[in-house]
């Protein structure tokens, strides 16, 4: 019952206070809102990565230029179509696939933008596993014949085509119109800059070389390449004789080779690593604000036992113990802690639900950040409540009642 009266009494001071209660609160809000929504970002982030490469059902080897060994003003080296073609010789259980990639005007039905564009190999799809929401993939002829045909995403096709049937509708991109064959299934996400999103455009890599102007150094060329690879036991061994290849074929430039090849895990890994360091330090400072917020509740305290001094008289002289006036301080100083926490734990939710809406992520909070956040607050107020809670037991009721 005792609990239950201090909790009244602790209830009714700060519903008297609103205005320093929440002033008070305030560094509560943003280091708790701000500790759920960088744990919750990474975590969604994370997810929407893993999600990406999952899809793949097996691991990615990139090819592409090394640009570091280049000078600022120095035009990079590309990749040849051959070593696509040789590759694939060096590899024949894996999936080899070049890229080409550029942006170029887009018109159709009057409507006129710039879309980003790639020319992809035959086995575009035995990569990345895409589903076509209506009409199909390319065929070898497609790509042997060098047909103006396009696969388009499904942004692309709601874009220009509306809610229409845009499968053998026509599409101007740059100088040449091609009929679009596919439409594909809403992705909502690239895994790495890969041209795999809801807004790209996709020609036969050969209809590419063909009528946009792709010559580098007077022959034509490859952004990049993927390597899919299916026994894991033999990435790093593929990854090996890749690189032999490139540097036999290419040699170095500046004492570094001039190409780079690396593991999709190694991107993730890399990832992983900004963002625990990200989180860290956005933590760190987060924590910053629980420590001054604290400070201010301790301030506060010790303010109101100022104030309340004749009334912690009264209850000393009426046979309130140490403990009961302990209690009560203590118990006000959690609640506003705990009040503090839990706005902070909303606005922490709310935050991250706008960033998974903006980039079309699944929407997840961990419990136990939502548990940390409450569990923090708490600590707080039992930690910097203390204090002030035992200075106001202490006060000898005398004293207290004597003072105006």
């Amino acid at each position: 019952m005792k609990i239950l009266f201090s909790l009244s009494e602790a209830t009714e001071t700060i519903r008297h206070n609103k205005f320093r209660t929440f002033l008070t609160m305030l560094g509560m809000n943003i280091g708790v809102g701000a500790i759920i929504a960088i744990i919750a970002i990474g975590l969604m982030a994370r997810t929407s990565i893993m999600e990406g490469v999952g899809e793949l059902g097996a691991a990615l080897i990139i090819v592409q230029p090394e640009y570091k060994s280049y000078d600022d003003q120095e035009r990079p080296l590309r990749l040849a179509p051959e070593d696509g073609t040789n590759l694939a010789r060096l590899f024949p259980e894996e999936t080899v696939l070049p890229y080409l990639q550029g942006s170029a005007d887009t018109s159709a039905r009057g409507l006129t933008n710039g879309e980003q564009v790639f020319g992809v190999g035959e086995d575009y799809n035995l990569v990345w596993n895409r589903e076509l929401e209506a009409g199909r993939f390319f065929d070898p002829e497609d790509h042997h014949l060098r047909r103006k045909v396009a696969v388009i995403g499904s942004r692309i096709a709601r874009k220009y085509f509306g809610t229409g049937e845009a499968v053998g509708e026509t599409l101007r991109v740059g100088a040449q119109v091609y009929t679009v064959v596919g439409v594909l299934n809403e992705r909502g996400r690239e895994t790495m800059n890969d041209g795999t999103g809801d807004t790209t455009i996709y020609l036969p890599l050969e209809t590419y070389q063909s009528f946009f102007n792709h010559g580098w150094y007077g022959r034509p060329y490859l952004n990049y390449l993927l390597i899919r690879v299916e026994n894991m036991d033999r990435i790093n061994e593929i990854v090996s004789k890749t690189e032999i290849y490139l540097f036999s074929r290419y040699g170095f430039k500046n004492g570094e080779p001039r190409f780079r090849v690396s593991k999709s895990q190694d991107d993730i890994n890399t990832f992983n690593k900004v963002f625990d360091v990200i989180t860290l330090v956005i933590s760190l400072i987060a924590g910053l604000s629980l420590l001054v917020s604290g400070m201010g509740i301790m301030n506060i305290m010790l303010v109101a036992i100022t104030e309340r001094t004749r009334e912690i008289g009264i209850r000393k002289s009426l046979g309130a113990r140490r403990r009961d006036i302990l209690e009560q301080f203590l118990i006000e100083a959690v609640i506003i802690c705990l009040l503090g926490g839990g706005i902070g734990v909303i606005l922490g939710m709310l935050v991250s639900f706008l960033v998974a809406l903006s980039q079309s992520w699944n929407y997840l909070v961990p419990l136990f950040s939502v548990a940390a956040g409450l569990g923090v607050s708490l600590v707080i107020g039992l930690f910097f409540g203390i204090y002030p809670a035992m200075r106001a037991a202490r006060m000898d009721p005398i004293t207290a009642l004597s003072r105006d």
